[in-house]
């Protein structure tokens, strides 16, 4: 126990060196990453105006990056290891932390224009029945796609087994036992290094958190008489909004992950502290907090002194910012999955590019003729489109942000709470259930990101199909909304006057 103890102690020396390492790379090489991705967005975004079309500058970099791994992995193995260990760390975070990009469009909601009773109700009704109808059609064509599947896998292989003969494997006792001893030498010989190992790693993680709460906390200290004084509210808002977000993520059991979800009491919690400084400075009112929450600078518009003047940007407008980094991030999961995507092409996007193109007509349609307002009708389309995906697209229907972000969150949440239930019920077997491909397109057409959250934990194999299923339909109807025609086509259907 005393060797054990002045080892410790010696370590502490490596300990903390690994640790400024550690700070070093996570607090300058991913703030020097997140700029030049930012730069490659701004000038995308400058030359998509000078184009004229309408595609999303994160969607082209997404993509762009997507292709360009696959081609640079080919040529040059060596190029795209120095690439990977550049940029994928960045990129690996912006995933993990997606969620909380989607808290702006939420904290916004009370400044949502007033609706009446009547078309709340309607709005209910559409979605619950529309979440439920595309639940069960997306389900039960992956179950029978699988049942056809099945059979003639079955079929081949019966044909298969009569054409060969079995011929009995070649037994290696000798070698076998050979490995065994090894292993059992070298568990017992490592043991007290593994030890050590797991001891050094768990103390820098231990340090390396501390730190991190330890800069959110002296931006909340900052940031505090920055508002009060001067109605600055970047560094408070964002300091209460991360600490919240990343105490409830990282504090919370997993068993009660589901209930405690970062998501929803992030936003709860951010609207109490607003409150609070909001009766402590006694000038600025909790809509004028909402306001200061997300003033609309984001890094699109920094610069531009014309229109904001001397307004600050807001701790939404940051977040919304790497929201944009975010949707480039998606190229890893799709590049990592290339094989499943490869394996799984025709079926991930026959049903996805399905679900797409019936979404993107039949709900304005319904929602239209069912007495929705255009706006209102326009943003039903992006229910399911991951928040990521989803702002560009309604950005370009000229839909309401403030509905379509209530409905990816409800329909996100669904998935969390009742995904599971819903596919035993619906697919009438418990089999079904246990399927990640089917688990994963269900809940990541119907659920996007919000739920593959959930799976990264729970499911992870079928978070990959889940992951590769939310960006292809998403993809898909952020597509279809920069074609002109299409778009002159839907806002026809509700009636929309530009």
């Amino acid at each position: 126990m005393i060797t054990l103890t002045k080892k410790l102690n010696l370590d502490w020396k490596w300990i903390f060196r690994q640790s400024c390492n550690h700070l070093l790379t996570k607090y300058l090489v991913h703030i020097v990453v997140n700029i030049l991705i930012l730069l490659l967005l701004y000038g995308i975004e400058e030359l998509v105006k000078v184009i004229g079309i309408k595609v999303p500058s994160p969607v082209i970099l997404m993509l762009g990056n997507f292709v360009f791994l696959i081609l640079l992995s080919w040529a040059s193995p060596k190029l795209f290891g120095l690439y990977e260990k550049a940029t994928f760390p960045t990129l690996e975070l912006h995933l993990k932390w997606m969620n909380l990009y989607f808290v702006p469009s939420f904290i916004r909601l009370p400044l949502s224009d007033a609706i009446s009773v009547k078309e709340a109700f309607m709005i209910m009704a559409i979605f619950i029945v529309g979440y439920v109808v595309l639940f069960a059609l997306v389900l039960w064509v992956l179950i029978l796609w699988e049942t056809l599947e099945t059979r003639t896998k079955k079929n081949d292989e019966e044909k298969h087994e009569e054409e060969i003969e079995v011929v009995p494997p070649v037994e290696k006792c000798g070698v076998v036992a050979v490995d065994s001893r090894e292993d059992v030498c070298s568990n017992g010989c490592s043991s007290d290094s593994d030890l050590d190992s797991k001891t050094d790693h768990s103390s820098i993680d231990l340090l390396n958190n501390i730190v991190d709460y330890i800069i959110f906390f002296i931006m909340f200290i900052v940031g505090i008489p920055l508002f009060l004084k001067f109605h600055i509210a970047l560094l408070l808002y964002l300091s209460i909004t991360v600490l919240v977000f990343k105490t409830i993520l990282e504090k919370t059991p997993k068993r009660y992950a589901k209930i405690f979800h970062p998501l929803i009491f992030t936003v709860g919690f951010t609207w109490f502290f607003m409150q609070i400084f909001n009766w402590i400075s006694k000038t600025v009112s909790f809509q004028d907090s909402l306001r200061l929450y997300s003033t609309g600078r984001t890094y699109l518009y920094l610069f531009d002194e014309s229109t904001y003047h001397s307004q600050w940007p807001g701790a939404g407008d940051f977040l919304v910012s790497l929201l944009d980094i975010s949707i480039v991030s998606l190229s890893i999961p799709c590049f990592r999955l290339r094989k499943e995507l490869y394996q799984n092409f025709i079926k991930l996007t026959s049903i996805c590019t399905s679900a797409a193109v019936g979404c993107f007509f039949l709900y304005p349609l319904i929602s239209h003729h069912l007495g929705v307002k255009a706006p209102r009708a326009l943003a039903f389309m992006g229910r399911s489109v991951t928040m990521a995906l989803g702002k560009p697209l309604i950005a370009n229907i000229d839909g309401s942000v403030d509905l379509f972000s209530c409905t990816t969150l409800i329909s996100g949440l669904l998935g969390v709470y009742l995904g599971d239930h819903m596919i035993r019920l619906l697919g009438w077997s418990k089999r079904h259930s246990s399927n990640i491909v089917t688990v994963g397109m269900v809940l990541g057409i119907n659920c996007g990101a919000v739920a593959t959250a959930h799976l990264l934990n729970t499911n992870p194999r079928a978070a990959a199909f889940s992951s590769l299923s939310f960006v292809i339909y998403g993809l898909v109807m952020v597509i279809m909304s920069c074609i002109p025609g299409l778009v002159d086509i839907i806002h026809k259907i509700v009636g929309f006057q530009t």
